[in-house]
């Protein structure tokens, strides 16, 4: 049992390595808080790439090899860090509001893992998109393009497999556990967006506790934290918001490649993620080639177009197939027109529920982050987040609005919570807008536009 449980904390834990050597190696944030949710996020992202390249060398998918490249580089941080004083920033003390914020999230992360081990293990993605693939990845020690082509018969192949691919480490050390040990990986995405909604929304304020505990205790993120890869493209998608505002600063050199690595981790998640990076990647490299023209901007707009490029070149070369997306293109414009309103009275239901029952799924979210998200958008450097939410939303609308005429309804219930559960992060980073608005200094002595973490 103990030998279980030390090899899934190795498995889960060394790919949060993986991220914040990564992290740090690009500068980082200067903020603790979303330096630890970058490392959750990015980290299962550069393992996936990784495990994608061992394939291509014909390297097996064994831990000690999947590890060891990992922990050479945390020798050779260890060593650097030794070398050079470490430059402490001024940090603010505790204070009340903060605690509550530090309880809430320890609560709610430790409730979501108990829940995740307590919930019996469904069919759907947890199934299809991710534990079958997994065991082959695991127990084969190699993407196994031949088992890929059997499994996409039934029309298994829907997503990217990030997840799929960390999930592989945990059938790699024990396929009997790894079912229930692969829902760690789940939790940990949590815990990523709990600490970039501390982070972005919250501070020593009352006024961001409110906010706080508005984004991070909504029905809507908890229902789906288990057996879902939502939470973590949301989560992705914050930290993405708040990288391209410290891109737009136009401080710190690295902030390009960060969110690069953002945008790719996205595409690599789900093809919702795929679609929001290829759009990111564009505008970065408009950005680059009009405002910041360096070799840097150059070879962060070229890792964030390899990156999106990666799952759509894998479907091609393995010869895989995603029903919804290959036959979304041959679909008329006037079936949008005409599913378009149902897709809208749809989620505005999801939206703004009245009735209990339904608040208690849905939750209250949208109630109050939607004028706060409008008013804070009246700041001409807040409008650009607005219109990122609404070309968001507007992309979701075009995707359920070209179901096959039969499907809207299974796909709206299926799918049409989780995709509203995505553009929740337009309307959190708004909110952090408003939330700083309010306070000349974070909770982490940083000045509301500070992408340096040295002290406003």
């Amino acid at each position: 049992m103990i030998g279980t449980v030390l090899g899934a904390a190795f498995c889960l834990l060394t790919p949060v390595l993986a991220g914040a050597l990564g992290w740090r190696a690009l500068g980082g944030s200067g903020r603790r808080a979303l330096d630890a949710a970058a490392a959750l996020v990015v980290g299962p992202g550069l393992v996936a790439v990784q495990m994608l390249v061992y394939h291509a060398l014909g390297v097996p998918f064994a831990l000690p090899w999947l590890a060891l490249p990992w922990y050479v580089a945390l020798g050779v941080a260890l060593v650097l860090a030794r070398r050079r004083a470490a430059e402490r920033g001024y940090r603010a003390p505790l204070s009340a509001p903060v605690l509550v914020q530090g309880v809430l999230l320890v609560l709610l992360t430790v409730g979501t893992a108990v829940r995740a081990f307590a919930v019996p293990i469904h069919d759907g993605d947890e199934v299809n998109n991710f534990a079958l693939f997994a065991r082959v990845f695991g127990t084969l020690g190699s993407l196994a393009p031949e088992r890929l082509v059997a499994l996409n018969e039934p029309g298994h192949v829907e997503y990217p497999h990030l997840v799929a691919l960390n999930q592989a480490w945990l059938f790699a050390f024990d396929p009997d556990t790894a079912p229930w040990t692969a829902r760690g990986i789940e939790v940990l995405a949590l815990l990523a967006f709990l600490l970039a909604a501390a982070r972005v929304c919250g501070g020593h304020g009352w006024t961001g506790t409110a906010a706080f505990v508005l984004c991070a205790a909504s029905p809507a993120v908890l229902r789906f934290a288990i057996g879902f890869a939502d939470v973590r493209l949301l989560a992705t998608f914050v930290l993405l918001g708040h990288a391209a505002r410290d891109v737009a600063a136009r401080r710190d050199p690295g902030a390009p490649m960060r969110l690069a690595l953002l945008a790719g981790t996205a595409a690599l998640t789900k093809n919702e993620g795929l679609a929001v990076a290829a759009v990111a990647v564009a505008v970065l490299a408009f950005w680059v080639a009009r405002r910041a023209r360096s070799w840097l901007g150059v070879a962060a707009v070229a890792v964030g177009a390899g990156l999106c490029a990666v799952w759509p070149i894998l479907r091609w070369r393995f010869g895989l197939h995603t029903p919804y997306v290959d036959h979304a293109l041959d679909l008329p414009l006037s079936l949008l027109v005409d599913q378009a309103p149902r897709v809208v009275m749809f989620l505005a239901g999801e939206m703004f529920p009245l009735a209990p029952d339904r608040i208690a799924v849905a939750g209250v979210f949208w109630w109050c982050a939607l004028p706060a998200a409008v008013f804070a958008s009246r700041a001409a450097h807040a409008r650009w987040l607005l219109l990122a939410w609404l070309a968001h939303a507007g992309l979701y609308l075009y995707v359920l609005g070209i179901a096959r005429r039969g499907d809207l309804d299974a796909l709206l219930g299926t799918a049409g919570p989780r995709l509203l559960l995505h553009t929740m992060a337009w309307p959190v980073l708004l909110l952090g807008r408003l939330v700083e608005a309010g306070r000349p200094q974070d909770d982490e002595g940083v000045t509301p536009g500070s992408a340096s973490g040295q002290p406003g």
